[in-house]
C-alpha cells in the first residue's frame, strides 16, 4: 500500500519539474549594466517663478516608476519626481528603443514652470503601456500659493515610440482631470 502513494508522490514531483519554467527554480536575479538615468538635474539653476522653488534639492530623485511597451519590448520607458522638496520641480520621463543599454530623458511638457506649465510643484508619477503600444503617463501637480495647496491630476497619452531616437518625440502636454459633482435626485 506504502508503495503506490510514494509512486504517486513521485510522480506529481516529476510532472511538477517538467511544467515549471524555469524561472521558477533558477536562482536570483543578477542585474548587470546598471545605468543612471535620472542624473544630473535638468533643472540645476532652478525654476525662477515658482512657489517654494529655493527648498529644492538639485539631483534629488524619488518615486520612480517603469513600463515595458507590450508592442516593442525593446522600449522601456521610466518617469520619476526631479529636484525634490516639498515636492518635486517636475515629473521627468527617459526612455530606451534597446531594451535599456541607451537612454534618452526629458521633461514632459507642461506640467509646472519648469516645463512651460502653470503648477509649483509635481509628484506622483505613474507610467504604463497598453497593449497597442500607447504609452500613458500620470501625475499630480501642486500650487503652492494656498495652504492646503491645490493639486490637480494630469494624464498625457502618446501612440508614438517615446523619445524614439532621432525623431524623438516627447510625451504630449498632459490634459487635467476637472471633477464634476452630481446633484442627487430622490
Amino acid at each position: 500500500m506504502r508503495t503506490p502513494f510514494l509512486l504517486s508522490v513521485a510522480v506529481v514531483f516529476l510532472v511538477a519539474a517538467a511544467v515549471l519554467p524555469a524561472s521558477a527554480i533558477a536562482g536570483p536575479y543578477k542585474v548587470k549594466d546598471l545605468q543612471a538615468i535620472s542624473a544630473p538635474s535638468q533643472f540645476a539653476a532652478g525654476c525662477p517663478g515658482a512657489l517654494g522653488d529655493g527648498e529644492r534639492i538639485a539631483g534629488d530623485e524619488i518615486e520612480p516608476a517603469i513600463t515595458v511597451n507590450p508592442a516593442n519590448p525593446r522600449n522601456i520607458i521610466a518617469t520619476w519626481q526631479q529636484d525634490l522638496g516639498a515636492a518635486a520641480r517636475s515629473d521627468l520621463v527617459a526612455a530606451s528603443l534597446d531594451g535599456g543599454k541607451t537612454w534618452a530623458r526629458t521633461p514632459i511638457p507642461g506640467i509646472t514652470v519648469c516645463t512651460g506649465g502653470t503648477a509649483d510643484a509635481a509628484s506622483d508619477p505613474w507610467v504604463s503601456a497598453g497593449g497597442d503600444g500607447s504609452v500613458y503617463f500620470a501625475g499630480a501637480e501642486a500650487f503652492l500659493s494656498a495652504d492646503p495647496p491645490p493639486v490637480g491630476f494630469l494624464a498625457s497619452r502618446s501612440t508614438t515610440a517615446v523619445l524614439a531616437g532621432r525623431r524623438r518625440r516627447q510625451l504630449p502636454p498632459p490634459t487635467r482631470a476637472t471633477t464634476k459633482r452630481r446633484s442627487r435626485q430622490a
